[in-house]
């Protein structure tokens, strides 16, 4: 693994793994880069897949419903590494730990895939 800044991360390819870095040993969240936003020719932003805890829905009120179910009635709902979002934080003191490849291969192992 290894510490990025905002710049850093948007010229990073499409598929990179990442996590929000707060603090020394303190990371938020897993996501997915797509595509790095430009405009007048420079990167500005970029959109994401957040890998952990989404379903697949319509709106947000969709997805507030999906969970208010989950949570009273236990139903079970396949997650989804569908939904996309901008990052939109727009902080210029951000940064990231990136997973590398070996690191996503150990991550595999650990979830009962072969890495």
């Amino acid at each position: 693994m290894r510490i990025v800044d905002r710049v850093q991360l948007m010229a990073m390819p499409p598929g990179t793994i990442f996590a929000t870095y707060r603090t020394r040993g303190c990371a938020h969240g897993l996501y997915k880069k797509l595509e790095t936003l430009r405009h007048t020719g420079q990167d500005i932003d970029w959109i994401e897949c957040e890998l952990l805890g989404q379903v697949n829905a319509d709106s947000s009120g969709e997805t507030f419903d999906i969970w208010e179910d989950m949570e009273q009635s236990g139903s079970s709902v396949p997650m989804s590494c569908d939904e996309t979002s901008r990052n939109a934080f727009f902080d210029g003191e951000g940064r990231f730990l990136i997973y590398e490849e070996a690191d996503i291969a150990s991550l595999v192992v650990a979830l009962g895939g072969r890495g």
